[in-house]
């Protein structure tokens, strides 16, 4: 396997919320796809704020050549572990950076959620 990028962000959870709260249903249907939405109540600011830094972090993976906020999507494995989909400009950029998976994994606590992306390769070669 062989790392072709690899992407970080941290973000206050208030922000997140005040952007929210401000913005509403605008700000939210710019950045995140409908499946996206934490639909836990006790924790959906930091969910939300996850998903938020897991973009960023994805974003740096993929050189932010152009890829938009909906070009990249995360959701969850049925055991809760987060996961990343690329759409559109998205999977174009990766392909091009040779970035076949994009492992994520994101936490937050004391009020910061952070994420952190890697971006690899198989290794393996179509070169004959």
């Amino acid at each position: 396997m062989e790392i072709r990028g690899i992407g970080v962000d941290i973000i206050e959870i208030v922000r997140i919320r005040k952007t929210v709260e401000k913005f509403g249903k605008k700000f939210l249907s710019r950045i995140f796809h409908p499946e996206e939405i934490p639909s836990s109540p006790g924790t959906y600011w930091e969910n939300l704020a996850g998903r938020f830094a897991g973009k960023e972090a994805v974003m740096k993976v993929l050189q932010k050549e152009g890829v938009g906020w909906k070009d990249i999507r995360i959701l969850k494995e049925p055991h809760g572990s987060p996961y990343v989909e690329l759409l559109g400009k998205g999977k174009e950029v990766a392909l091009k950076l040779g970035v076949e998976k994009i492992f994520l994994t994101i936490s937050h606590d004391g009020g910061i959620a952070f994420a952190f992306a890697i971006g690899v390769r198989s290794g393996k070669s179509d070169r004959t």
